[in-house]
C-alpha cells in the first residue's frame, strides 16, 4: 500500500541527496547494548490505570512503563545526516519553502528499543532526528512525536527503512527540535523482525509503543553526550493513521507518559470516527471500502477474534477475497493488481454485514461494533485527563478519510471538552490536505511554542484555499 501522506521533505527531496555531513558529529555508534539491570522485569506491584478486559480480551496487566522505552541498539543514518547548507541548497529552488528558516545542521539515526503489547514486552523500532549546534553551543529544545501515515502492515513496510522516516526528522532537527518518529508495533525498520502483527489504528498499542520510542529518543541525548537539552514540552503531529496515533498519544499520555508536558498536537486528515466511517464505506466504493477491511482485519487479530472475520469479508471460491487480501497485508507492502477485482462493496464483504451497518444495525456483528468504537478517540471508553491544543486539518475532496463523517467528529470532540482549531483545505485530496497547509501547520506551532492564546476554537470553517495548494 502506497504511503497516505508523504511530508513536506520527502516531495522537497524526493530525487534524494546525501549532503554535506556535519563536522560536529563524533563517529559511528552502530549498537548499544541496554544496561543489565534493566534486563529483568519484576513485578513491583505497578497495576495498569485503565480497563483492559475489553471486546472480549481477557484482563492484562501493563508492564510498568518505567522498565520500558529502553534503547537496545543504535544504527547511525549517515545519509540524512546533513549540514544546514545542504538543506538550503536543496530547498533553494523549492517554491513555498521560504517560510523555512534552516537554523542547524542535523543528525539522524534509527533505535531499536523496548515496549509492550497486552502487557507483553517485545521491541520496535523508531528513526530519530536531533539538531546539531555550532561547535561549543548548547540548546534547549521541546521534542516531536512524528508519527506517519500508512505505509504497509508489515516489517518490510516500515517507514524507518526509507527516506519516508528520515526526512521528516531533518525538517524537524533542523528547526531545533529533537524529532522521534516511531515505525509503531509490527512494522520494525532494523534488527530482529517483529514478534507481532501491526494493530492497525489501534488507540492503546499504538499510543504505547509511540511514548515509549518518545521515551527512547529522549534518553538517547544523554546517553550519546548531545550538545542538546530536552526542555520537557513535547508535541505529537501526524497524518491520516498519523492523525489518529495523534489523538491516540495525547489520550493515553497521563496514564502512559506523565512526566511530559504535551503543549501541542497536530493532527492532519485524522479518521477519528471508525464506525460512522465504515457505514459510509459500505453504502458506496470507494478506496476506503477496502481500507476498512485492512482496519478490521489487524483489529481483529489484536482483539483474537480473527475468526469472525470471514462473516463480515467475503471467502467464498474462486477468488477467496479474506484469504487473499491477509496474504497481501503479510507478505507485500501494497495490494497491487491481484486476480481478484474489487468494484463495489458487495465484491468483498457479506451481504449480512452491508445489510447490517448500512441500516445502523450491528445486531449479530457487536464484537466487530466493540472493536471500532473502542479505537475511535470520539467514542472510546478511556476517558480524557489531558488538555491538549489540538490543529485539526481535513481535506475537502478526501477520498480515504470521510470528511463529512470528521466534520461530525470535530464536534463531538469540541464537546467532550477538546480545545481545536479548524482547518479544511479546498479542493484537495487526501495527502494534499496535509501537504498544502504545512505553513499553517509551523504558523500554527510557533503561537503555541510561545503561548499564545488560541483564537477560533471549536468553530468549523468553510474550506479555504491553504498557503500550499498547487
Amino acid at each position: 500500500m502506497k504511503s497516505d501522506f508523504i511530508f513536506l521533505l520527502a516531495i522537497i527531496l524526493v530525487a534524494g541527496c546525501l549532503g554535506e555531513r556535519s563536522e560536529n558529529f563524533e563517529g559511528e555508534l552502530t549498537d548499544i547494548k541496554a544496561p543489565d539491570s534493566s534486563d529483568t522485569i519484576t513485578d513491583t506491584g505497578y497495576r495498569t490505570p485503565i480497563e483492559t478486559a475489553i471486546c472480549g480480551l481477557s484482563k492484562y496487566e501493563w508492564i510498568e512503563p518505567d522498565k520500558l522505552g529502553i534503547v537496545t541498539r543504535i544504527e547511525e543514518l549517515p545519509e540524512y545526516s546533513l549540514s544546514k547548507e545542504a538543506i538550503k541548497s536543496l530547498l533553494k529552488d523549492y517554491a513555498g519553502a521560504d517560510f523555512i528558516e534552516i537554523k542547524y545542521d542535523v543528525r539522524v539515526l534509527r533505535f531499536r528499543y523496548k515496549t509492550q503489547n497486552k502487557g507483553v514486552e517485545t521491541e520496535a523500532t523508531s528513526t530519530f532526528g536531533v539538531p546539531v549546534p555550532p561547535e561549543g553551543e548548547e540548546i534547549k529544545s521541546p521534542a516531536v512525536l512524528w508519527l506517519h501515515g500508512t505505509t504497509g502492515f508489515m516489517d518490510n513496510c516500515a517507514p524507518g527503512r526509507t527516506e519516508e522516516g528520515a526526512y521528516p526528522m531533518v525538517l524537524m532537527a533542523t528547526q531545533g527540535m529533537i524529532a522521534v518518529g516511531p515505525d509503531y508495533i509490527g512494522l520494525s525498520s532494523f534488527g530482529e523482525p517483529s514478534t507481532v502483527k501491526h494493530p492497525y489504528l489501534g488507540i492503546e498499542a499504538t499510543a504505547i509503543a509511540s511514548l515509549d520510542a518518545l521515551k527512547g529518543g529522549i534518553s538517547l541525548i544523554k546517553r550519546l553526550k548531545l550538545p542538546v537539552t530536552f526542555d520537557n514540552r513535547v508535541i505529537l503531529w501526524g497524518g491520516s493513521q498519523g492523525g489518529h496515533a495523534v489523538f491516540a498519544s495525547e489520550l493515553m499520555a497521563p496514564y502512559y507518559a506523565p512526566q511530559y508536558n504535551f503543549i501541542a498536537a497536530i493532527a492532519l486528515i485524522p479518521p477519528t470516527n471508525l464506525i460512522d466511517a465504515a457505514r459510509e464505506a459500505l453504502l458506496r466504493f470507494g478506496n476506503d471500502t477496502v481500507t476498512l477491511a485492512a482496519v478490521m482485519i489487524e483489529l481483529s487479530r489484536w482483539y483474537e477474534i480473527f475468526n469472525r472475520m470471514s462473516y463480515v469479508i467475503r471467502n467464498d471460491e474462486p477468488s477467496k477475497p479474506l484469504d487473499t487480501l491477509t496474504n497481501l497485508m503479510d507478505t507485500r507492502c501494497g495490494t497491487g493488481d491481484s486476480q481478484y477485482k474489487i468494484d463495489s462493496p458487495d465484491d468483498l464483504y457479506t451481504e449480512e454485514f452491508i445489510e447490517n451497518v448500512t441500516n445502523n444495525n450491528w445486531k449479530d456483528f457487536e464484537d466487530i461494533k466493540c472493536i471500532l468504537r473502542e479505537n475511535s478517540p470520539d467514542f472510546t471508553y478511556i476517558k480524557r485527563k489531558s488538555d491538549t491544543p489540538f490543529l485539526f486539518v481535513l481535506s475537502e475532496n478526501d477520498e480515504l478519510v470521510n470528511t463529512p463523517v470528521e466534520r461530525q467528529s470535530f464536534t463531538r470532540l469540541c464537546n467532550m471538552g477538546y480545545k481545536m482549531k479548524y482547518l479544511e483545505c479546498a479542493g484537495a485530496s487526501h495527502t494534499q490536505g496535509a501537504a498544502w497547509s504545512v505553513k499553517e501547520q509551523f504558523e500554527w506551532l510557533k503561537d503555541r511554542l510561545n503561548n499564545v492564546g488560541m483564537t477560533g476554537v471549536c468553530q468549523i470553517n468553510e474550506p479555504v484555499r491553504c498557503s500550499g495548494t498547487k
